[in-house]
């Protein structure tokens, strides 16, 4: 754990939870990687999966943390492999980096508290000597203040010494630091502005964030890139810092200190040399043969030892078969969740009405014929005998019925239309009593067929005949909707969906149609008020609408229907 942390510094509690969570999910793969070749949902044993350190390390390899995403951060830490050279180098740098700028961790007032105060005699911390307690803390600061005085660090040796290294290295073990880095990248990346703005800017962002570090990188070339007046700039904005400031001066040096142009040897002050530089020297022979060990280990380690080693003699795993998981159950929504969906669904039928009712006006008034009865408007209650339909028009055979059987059927909107159900019959050819034309032969209705014509017969009494009752003239299917009925259903909360609306209207041009033989003019007015509802359906509800209604429908319907069966 203790390497982990240190692999880990500069990581934020997001950066951390994205490793432990990649981690995981490494050591998921190392175990099971048949469920990533499978399109099913596969059993697995949890207690099975372990996180090592493999998986943690595989997981820092893809994970780049937020502090590292900037490209003005320089800090990180120092190479493994390099630590046998630098070590020495960068223990100097931070034995001189807390001369000139001391790192001391403050305790919280939390950590505080487990102390006891030095003035307070019997523990209870009720001492009411304010005066004391405030000339102690103002003596406490001034201290910790007067050991800064303008910290200056400068890493300088001949080219490819590591300075890089090393600077990289102490600015990632000054963690909490705010770091501003003077590298050209930043000075004249941006053609907006001039570099001495860029540099005035940066000197402010570092005394806002006090303690912090302005890194110059390579100093040679940065004087060399740079124009007079801006390293007059850098002079004159470090003037403007106090002696006291938290801020650190940190520069790194490609060749011999005395390289630098007076004026910027002047930022180091004179005594730079003998106490705030660190040269660095070429490493000594026990330091190159502690760099080329674990080399020569790894060169005496077997093939066998390595994961890649082997090459195509490495034998595959075999994979465990796990068994397929049963389909998941679907999620019931919770009692919370159902009691919004229905407010919401309570929404959409009020807005529904809102939409259909300026509608439903419209129809009542320019089709105000359609607004009486069906039994008013069709008067299909009465039956009709042969002789009154006797006198009446030849009606096609195909909008007439032979038997009609009222009957009332409950819509799912919860209407009751009057239903004529139909038996197809076919029509008697009986002989008639009065005159007919039986076999070719006309009879007379008043003499009866004697068999032998020279007995005598009784006469005919009429009452004696047979008497055959009217037979009533089938009626079409008509349904029991008219406007006003409409108007009803609309604010009864009939009306789920506009196609439900709509379905009605078609009821009623249906009705015209059964009787469009006699009276056409009826059906055609019928005909333009489903088009005038149409085009306002189109108009006042567009699709989005429409599904939501459709799906509110059903949730409402099966409410409905659970209700209904728990009332009886």
């Amino acid at each position: 754990m203790k390497g982990l942390a240190e692999l880990t510094k500069g990581y934020g509690g997001a950066d951390l939870r994205a490793l432990c969570t990649e981690a995981a999910l490494n050591a998921i793969q190392r175990k099971y990687p048949q469920i990533y070749k499978s399109n099913d949902r596969l059993l697995l044993r949890p207690e099975t999966i372990s996180v090592g350190l493999r998986d943690f390390m595989v997981a820092i390899k893809k994970l780049v943390p937020s502090s590292a995403r900037s490209s003005s951060s320089t800090a990180a830490p120092m190479p493994a492999q390099l630590v046998p050279l630098l070590s020495d180098s960068l223990q100097k740098a931070k034995d001189i980096l807390g001369t000139v700028l001391p790192l001391e961790k403050k305790l919280t007032a939390l950590e505080e508290a487990e102390f006891e105060d030095y003035n307070d005699k019997d523990g209870s911390g009720d001492e009411k000597d304010y005066g004391g307690q405030l000339e102690r803390e103002m003596r406490l600061q001034s201290m910790e203040v007067l050991r800064i005085h303008r910290p200056r660090l400068i890493l300088h040796g001949r080219v490819g010494m590591g300075q890089s290294y090393v600077g990289a290295a102490l600015l990632h073990h000054l963690e909490g630091y705010h770091v501003q880095s003077l590298e050209l990248g930043t000075l004249l990346g941006d053609s907006a502005r001039t570099t001495e703005a860029a540099l005035v800017q940066l000197f402010v962002e570092a005394k806002r964030h006090s303690p912090s570090v302005i890194y110059i990188p390579s100093l040679v070339g940065w004087c060399t890139a740079i124009s007079e007046t801006a390293r007059a700039t850098v002079r004159a904005m470090l003037d403007t810092l106090a002696p006291t400031d938290s801020i650190l001066l940190l520069a790194i040096v490609d060749g011999k200190y005395s390289s630098l142009p007076r004026d910027v040897r002047a930022w180091f002050g004179p005594t730079a040399m003998k106490d705030n530089s660190v040269e660095l020297m070429s490493p000594s022979p026990a330091q190159r043969s502690a760099f080329f060990e674990p080399l020569i280990d790894d060169i005496k380690t077997p093939p066998n030892k390595f994961a890649d080693g082997m090459g195509a003699k490495r034998k595959k795993r075999v994979l465990e078969i796990l068994p397929i998981a049963p389909p998941l159950e679907p999620r019931k929504p919770t009692e919370r969740e159902l009691a919004v969906q229905e407010e919401n669904d309570q929404r959409t039928i009020t807005i529904l009405k809102y939409r259909l009712g300026p509608i439903m006006s419209e129809l009542k008034r320019k089709f105000k014929r359609f607004t009486k009865r069906v039994q008013d408007e069709y008067d299909f209650s009465e039956p009709v005998t042969v002789a009154a339909a006797a006198a009446a028009p030849v009606v096609p055979s195909a909008l007439v019925a032979q038997t009609v059987i009222s009957t009332v059927e409950i819509m799912s909107n919860g209407a009751m239309d009057v239903v004529h159900e139909t038996i197809q019959s076919q029509p008697e050819q009986a002989p008639s009593m009065n005159g007919q034309h039986l076999n070719g032969i006309t009879e007379d209705p008043q003499t009866v067929f004697n068999p032998d014509p020279l007995l005598p017969q009784p006469p005919l009494d009429a009452q004696s005949l047979p008497q055959r009752s009217p037979s009533p003239i089938p009626q079409p299917t008509l349904y029991d909707m008219d406007l006003e009925k409409m108007h009803q259903l609309l604010y009864k909360d009939r009306y789920l969906t506009p196609s439900e609306f709509l379905d009605d209207v078609r009821k009623i041009v249906h009705n015209t149609s059964m009787y469009s033989h006699r009276d056409p003019d009826r059906h055609y007015k019928a005909q333009a008020m489903l088009t005038t509802t149409e085009v306002s359906m189109q108009d006042n509800f567009d699709l989005t609408l429409r599904e939501e209604c459709e799906r509110m429908a059903g949730r409402e319907r099966k409410r409905r229907a659970e209700w209904k069966m728990k009332r009886t």
